[in-house]
């Protein structure tokens, strides 16, 4: 007797081969090869942003966020005591271009939000890394981190008390970029941070004799099941 193929496990297997790679683990950017210098202490309703650009190579057809930590400085805060700081908001902003900025441009709209730990552990030494949940992203949609784009990693203190501290190198690194709302528009020394993303599979057209193949078989299988 012959054996039928379900349509839908052809249609489905021909899909699949759309599909040249699946999404792949990369570092988008990180900062943590400077040494940090000093922290900009954020006081309420202040803020500051660290500019990057996705790896472009890691990242062709667009990256989703799977992490962002900063390297914070927690000093007001008991050492290895966990803490809440939810107080501080962590977003994903636009860059736009900007001629009165001393490095061409600066933040522009917020385009995601992160979530702030509500049991940080600051271990009392030389800054913290403290990690930043990233909610899930819809897949339908265009990648959240787009090549050849830039972005700003912006840290507001919304309620926070004590103040929090972002770490910064304190050296002229160029492409590396950060401004704040307390000390102008913008210097190139890189607060300290790490983005880590899943790139987006490219999908591959097939040639036409492929969908030519998969359209005869489909028409063979009609036909086996009529004989049967």
């Amino acid at each position: 007797m012959l054996k039928i193929i379900s349509p839908k496990i052809l249609s489905s297997a021909i899909a699949l081969a759309l599909v040249s790679d699946m999404a792949s683990a990369i570092t988008v950017v990180d900062t943590t090869v400077f040494p940090p210098e000093a922290s900009e202490t954020l006081g309420i309703g202040n803020w500051a942003a660290g500019y990057f650009m996705p790896n472009n190579l890691g990242c062709p057809n667009g990256c989703d966020i799977t992490g962002v930590s900063l390297l914070l400085d927690g000093a007001a805060y008991d050492a290895l005591s966990p803490v809440s700081i939810t107080g501080m908001r962590l977003e994903l902003f636009s860059s736009v271009a900007n001629p009165f900025s001393t490095i061409g441009f600066s933040s522009g709209s917020s385009l995601f939000t992160f979530t702030s730990p509500s049991n940080a552990l600051f271990n009392g030494t030389f800054g913290t890394t403290i990690n930043f949940s990233v909610p899930v992203q819809d897949s339908t949609t265009p990648a959240l981190l787009q090549p050849n784009t830039g972005y700003w990693l912006r840290l507001t203190n919304n309620s926070q008390s004590p103040d929090v501290g972002w770490f910064f190198d304190g050296v002229d690194r160029n492409g590396q970029f950060w401004e704040s709302s307390q000390f102008g528009d913008g210097s190139g020394t890189p607060f300290i941070f790490t983005v880590t993303g899943d790139a987006r599979p490219s999908v591959v057209p097939l040639p036409g004799a492929v969908w030519m193949m998969g359209s005869a078989l489909i028409g063979l299988l009609a036909v086996g099941r009529k004989r049967i």
